[in-house]
């Protein structure tokens, strides 16, 4: 791919003394091809430092998109793809404030990357659906959550976590200040739309003309919770209607 992509050859390779780099189809490997395999001393990684500092690199900013995000640690494969978008369109002060990619193409012949407007990891994403995805009852927009940019594509890769599908499009909205799992875990693990159409029962306690308090069931059709959870005691809810003082307890 170097040569193909860069039109440059790799002359020497330096790695540690990880089993990967001495499996023996790798040594046949650069043997063929000519190049040199240097590797650190034990216990020494500053023998390949530049290496060594941007995976200290990557996992820093791969731990703090999980953690902003609440993601899961599975998504991991992820956060690291779209952490190494994001730091090689960064500039950096140790190339003269170039991006990575800019001193590529200065140093080679590179060919043209899409550049995608960042977008926060782990957001709130609604995919269109086009009309062969959907009817004309069902929803327009799928919420899918946000975990990284195409490689072989321009567009956004959004992925649906009921059904398990990456969606790769432009055709996306994006909620940067709301993270799915946040409200996945405001909700007790329920999704949004489910609480939505749970069914709920509750007492109002009204005072009829003598003053004598009467409890009368009605059952709720729809409740929005906004993902707020009720606390264990009881939450009183006061309001005037025709004069007659009513006390709604939610249970």
């Amino acid at each position: 791919m170097i040569e193909t992509q860069y039109n440059a050859k790799v002359w020497v390779m330096r790695s540690d003394n990880g089993g990967e780099y001495q499996s023996s189809d790798l040594q046949k490997y650069l043997e063929g091809h000519g190049i040199i395999h240097q590797t650190t001393c034990s216990n020494t990684p500053q023998q390949n430092g530049v290496a060594e500092w941007k995976n200290r690199h990557l996992l820093e900013v791969v731990r703090a998109s999980l953690i902003a995000a609440k993601t899961p640690i599975s998504y991991w494969g992820e956060a690291i793809t779209s952490a190494a978008y994001l730091i090689n369109r960064v500039p950096s002060s140790s190339i003269n404030f170039q991006t990575p990619l800019q001193a590529l193409i200065n140093a080679v012949v590179a060919p043209i990357v899409p550049n995608l407007p960042p977008r926060v990891f782990g957001c709130v994403a609604f995919v269109h659906l086009h009309k062969h995805q959907r009817t004309k009852l069902t929803s327009h927009a799928l919420q899918c959550v946000f975990v990284g940019y195409a490689l072989h594509k321009k567009g956004y890769r959004c992925y649906h976590p009921p059904t398990r599908q990456m969606y790769i499009t432009m055709d996306v909205v994006f909620m940067k200040i709301q993270c799915i799992f946040h409200l996945s875990l405001n909700l007790q693990g329920e999704y949004h739309k489910e609480i939505q159409t749970l069914d709920y029962d509750y007492h109002i306690s009204k005072e009829n003309e003598s003053g004598q308090s009467e409890l009368v069931n009605q059952e709720a059709g729809e409740l929005d919770m906004s993902g707020q959870q009720l606390g264990p005691k009881m939450s009183s809810l006061k309001y005037q209607t025709n004069r007659r003082l009513l006390k709604v307890f939610l249970i």
